[in-house]
C-alpha cells in the first residue's frame, strides 16, 4: 500500500491492466488508490445488466435497478467529474423498453436517453452500439447529437440485421457488423462514407446453407428494408474488412473495380461463406494488405478454381505479414511471393472420404528460403498408423525457421486411412440402419457402432503419452532455437463436417511452454472441449 501512494506513476501503469471487478475493489483500498482507480473505471462505460457485478441479480426488477443505477449516476448534475472521466460508451443488446422509461421518468427527459447522456459526456470518443434490440434506435436526434458533438465521437454498430431504415448518411460510422438477409452493400457503404472498419455477412447464403446442412426450413423473419435511401457516392476508406456470402454481379465488380480504395486497406478477411467475384476484382486492384485471411467450412467443390484465384491474388502485390489459409492449398510460389511474411496458417479440413495432405519437408524449406522472418506458423501434421509422430517433418521446423516463435500443429484424425470404405458408406447412410441413434447436437442419424468406433479412434490420437513423445523430439534442438510456444490440437469444432459432434467430444488443445534454458522441463496445459 504505501508503495502505490509513493509512486502514483507505476500505480496508474499497473492498474491499466486490471479488469474492472478489481479496480471497484482497488478503490475501497484507500482515497489514493481510488483518485488513481476512478479514472480507468470510467473511461469505459458499459451499460447493461449485471455490468461489473459479482452476483446474479434476483429478479428483472432489481436488473433494472441495477442498470439504471449507473445510468442515473451519470446523468445526476452533481456528477460532472464523473462524466468528464468517460471516453468510451458501450450499449448491450439486453435493453428493455422498461429501463429507459425508468430512467426518463426520473429525470423528465423529453428524447430518448441515450441523446440525453452523451450531450452530458464532454470528452466521450467512441459509441459502441450492440443492437439486438430495437429498443436502441437510430433515431435523428442520436445521429444529430453525435454529429454536432464537439468531440466528434466515432460510432461503432456491432449487431445490424439490415432492418435499420436510415433515410440520411452517417460520417460519424466509424466500423459496422452487419448481418442481412440480402445483399445490399452498395446501399451500406454510401450510408458510411467514413468507414474503416466492415464485417459483412449475407444471410441469404449462411441461412440456405444452414438449412440443407442441418436439413431444417430457413426460419421466418422480418422483411428487409434498405439500410440507406441515399445514391452511393463512393466506397469508403475501408482499412478492414470481412466479407462472408458476398456474391458480386457485372455492375458490382466494376464498381468494386474502378472506385475500391486500395491504398487504405491493410486488413482482408473472407470467408467461411464463399464470396464469388471478390478475390477476381481485387486481383486488378494496387493493394498494400498486412494480414489476409481465407477460410471455408468444408471441402469446395470447385477448390482447384478457388486454389487458382488465391494465387493470383497474392501474385498480384507483396506486402503481407499475416496469411490464414483453411480449407485450400496455395502455392509455394505465390505465398514465397510476400518475403515479409511473420505469421503464417496453412490449414486443410479433414473430410471423412479424403485423406488430407501435410506439406512436404522441401515445400517447408523452400517456404523458409522465400519468407525468411516467419516467427508464427500454423500446419497439419499427420500421424502413422500406429499413431507415430513424423520425425523428420518436426525436425525441418527445427533447423529451418531461425525466427520461429511459436509453433501450431493441426493433428489429423487420419479417419480415411483408419476405415474402410464400408465404413464410410455405413456412416453416410446411418438413416437406414437398425441401431441407430440421433446426434444430440446436428439432429443427423448415424449408426450407434459406427459413432462409437469413429470416437475411438479419435480419443487415441492426441493423447498425454503421444505429447511426451512429441517433447522428446524437441529434447535435442539447438539451444539458439527461439521456439517458446507450441500448441498441438486436434478436432475442428465445427458444423462443418458430417462427424462434427462426434469429433467435437474427443477434440484436445495441448498447448506447451517451451524453457528459456535446456535445464527446466516444459510446462503443458491441456483442455478437452467435453470434460
Amino acid at each position: 500500500m504505501d508503495f502505490l501512494q509513493s509512486h502514483p506513476d507505476v500505480s496508474y501503469l499497473v492498474f491499466q491492466l486490471l479488469e474492472s471487478k478489481d479496480l471497484k475493489d482497488i478503490c475501497l483500498l484507500s482515497k489514493s488508490c481510488n483518485a488513481l482507480a476512478t479514472p480507468l473505471l470510467y473511461r469505459s462505460v458499459v451499460l447493461e445488466f449485471e455490468v461489473g457485478w459479482r452476483y446474479q441479480p434476483a429478479g428483472p426488477q432489481e436488473k433494472i435497478f441495477l442498470f439504471s443505477s449507473l445510468l442515473s449516476h451519470l446523468l445526476d448534475d452533481g456528477n460532472a467529474h464523473v462524466r468528464s472521466l468517460v471516453r468510451d460508451v458501450t450499449v448491450r443488446q439486453s435493453m428493455y423498453t422498461n429501463d429507459w422509461k425508468h430512467v426518463v421518468s426520473e429525470f423528465e427527459l423529453s428524447h430518448d436517453v441515450l441523446s440525453a447522456l452523451l450531450e452530458r459526456l464532454p470528452n466521450v470518443q467512441n459509441i459502441y452500439l450492440y443492437r439486438g434490440s430495437e429498443n436502441i434506435a437510430l433515431t435523428p436526434a442520436l445521429l444529430d447529437t453525435i454529429a454536432s458533438h464537439d468531440c466528434k465521437p466515432h460510432l461503432h454498430l456491432r449487431d445490424e440485421r439490415g432492418q435499420t431504415p436510415v433515410d440520411m448518411p452517417m460520417p460519424m460510422v466509424r466500423s459496422l457488423k452487419v448481418q442481412e438477409d440480402k445483399e445490399d452493400l452498395d446501399r451500406l457503404l454510401g450510408a458510411c462514407p467514413n468507414l474503416r472498419d466492415l464485417s459483412y455477412t449475407t444471410l441469404s447464403h449462411a441461412i440456405l446453407r444452414f438449412a440443407s446442412v442441418r436439413d431444417r426450413r430457413r426460419p421466418p423473419g422480418p422483411s428487409h428494408r434498405p439500410y440507406v435511401l441515399t445514391p452511393v457516392p463512393r466506397i469508403p476508406p475501408l482499412e478492414s474488412m470481412l466479407l462472408q456470402g458476398l456474391h458480386l454481379n457485372p455492375d458490382q465488380a466494376s464498381w468494386w473495380r474502378n472506385g475500391f480504395p486500395s491504398n487504405s486497406l491493410k486488413s482482408l478477411t473472407l470467408g467461411p461463406e464463399d464470396n464469388k467475384g471478390v478475390l477476381e476484382v481485387l486481383s486488378h486492384c494496387s493493394l498494400s494488405l498486412r494480414s489476409f485471411e481465407i477460410s471455408t467450412w468444408y471441402s469446395a467443390r470447385d477448390k482447384e478454381t478457388k486454389d487458382k484465384a488465391i494465387d493470383a491474388f497474392l501474385l498480384s502485390f507483396n506486402t503481407l505479414e499475416t496469411l490464414i489459409v483453411k480449407g485450400y492449398s496455395p502455392s509455394i510460389a505465390a505465398i514465397g511471393n510476400h518475403r515479409s511474411l511473420k505469421s503464417l496458417c496453412l490449414h486443410q479440413i479433414e473430410e471423412l472420404d479424403e485423406r488430407r495432405e501435410s506439406l512436404s519437408i522441401n515445400e517447408l524449406k523452400t517456404i523458409d528460403e522465400f519468407c525468411p522472418d516467419l516467427e508464427h506458423l500454423e500446419f497439419d501434421i499427420i500421424q502413422s498408423q500406429k499413431g507415430e509422430w513424423p520425425q523428420n517433418f518436426i525436425t525441418a521446423f527445427i533447423t529451418n525457421f531461425p525466427h520461429l516463435r511459436s509453433l501450431k500443429f493441426h493433428v489429423a484424425f487420419g479417419l480415411r486411412s483408419r476405415f474402410s470404405a464400408e465404413e464410410v458408406s455405413d456412416y453416410d447412410n446411418g438413416e437406414n440402419a437398425s441401431d441407430n441413434k440421433k446426434n444430440p447436437i446436428t439432429d443427423w442419424i448415424i449408426p450407434r457402432d459406427g459413432c462409437v468406433k469413429l470416437g475411438e479412434q479419435m480419443s487415441k490420437v492426441l493423447t498425454n503419452s503421444s505429447v511426451k513423445a512429441f517433447l522428446d523430439i524437441l529434447t535435442d534442438r539447438d539451444s539458439s532455437l527461439k521456439l517458446r510456444k507450441l500448441t498441438l490440437e486436434s478436432g475442428e469444432g465445427e458444423w462443418g463436417p458430417r462427424f462434427a459432434y462426434t469429433e467435437l467430444k474427443r477434440a484436445r488443445i495441448f498447448k506447451v511452454s517451451l524453457p528459456l534454458d535446456g535445464n527446466s522441463l516444459p510446462v503443458v496445459k491441456r483442455k478437452y472441449f467435453f470434460q
